[in-house]
């Protein structure tokens, strides 16, 4: 099979730091202070994919990101070899920590690996990744929000849900640790999903989620199945609707 790929990703248009890194078969962001990205890549038999969100306030995001896309070109072999990538989740919690265990800094992730006609899409946090398929996008990771363990413990319905104020804050992410301590961060990972032609892969920063709609996503995919005019009109439609944080869009296309 053969896999394009198309990242694009800024700053937004209230945030002065663009936070967000990515990793895409070997490229990322190096330079802290860069507020927009664009990358492409074709791939015969491959694809290492992944979108990190930092967090931590000024000068620590970006940071904790990068630190996280780092390790990942370092680890790309071992991580589609193995197709394990709980390791990698250990030793970059533990790299985050490491850099500065007195400033609270840490990055959630969205990853997938494409091998041999065959996709895992794993998270942390709330970055998403979703399948889009024959005109139907169905998201595939699960948030890791105190707002979804609400949900899934029925303690929210649904409909509470849209009032809660605080749905961003997070249950995990990488460089996770109490009072110096560290804590293990347990990632989400898909089934293996075996990949058709024409399929497409998002993964995407909460700056996308928030602003746009999943209904909106999915027709802007089925009408726009050029992924790079797809990826930009994801991110004008997020800019439009406020673009209040960084926004972060990587698709991966199955070729006809």
């Amino acid at each position: 099979m053969e896999y394009q790929g198309y990242l694009i990703s800024h700053g937004g248009k209230v945030r002065d730091i663009n936070q967000d890194n990515y990793y895409l078969n070997g490229f990322y962001r190096k330079n802290d202070d860069c507020f927009t990205s664009l990358q492409k890549v074709m791939s015969q038999d491959r694809i290492l994919a992944a979108v990190f969100d930092g967090m931590g306030g000024e000068k620590n995001g970006e940071v904790a990101s990068r630190i996280a896309a780092e390790y990942m070109e370092q680890k790309e072999e071992q991580i589609l070899i193995s197709g394990d990538i709980t390791f990698f989740v250990e030793e970059v919690n533990k790299s985050i920590i490491a850099y500065d265990p007195y400033t609270m800094m840490g990055t959630t992730y969205v990853a997938a690996q494409v091998t041999n006609g065959k996709m895992i899409i794993s998270n942390i946090g709330d970055s998403r990744g979703y399948l889009w398929r024959k005109g139907i996008l169905k998201k595939i990771t699960k948030d890791h929000t105190v707002l979804q363990e609400m949900l899934d413990n029925g303690i929210f319905s649904s409909k509470q849900a849209v009032n809660y104020t605080s749905k961003h804050l997070l249950s995990q992410c990488l460089g996770m640790r109490d009072e110096g301590i560290e804590i293990i961060p347990e990632p989400y990972i898909s089934n293996v999903i075996e990949l058709k032609q024409g399929d497409m892969c998002l993964l995407c920063s909460d700056g996308l989620t928030d602003m746009v709609t999943e209904q909106k996503i999915q027709s802007i995919l089925n009408y726009y199945r050029d992924i790079e005019e797809a990826g930009e009109m994801l991110l004008g439609y997020a800019l439009t609707e406020g673009g209040k944080d960084n926004i972060t869009i990587l698709l991966i296309k199955v070729n006809e």
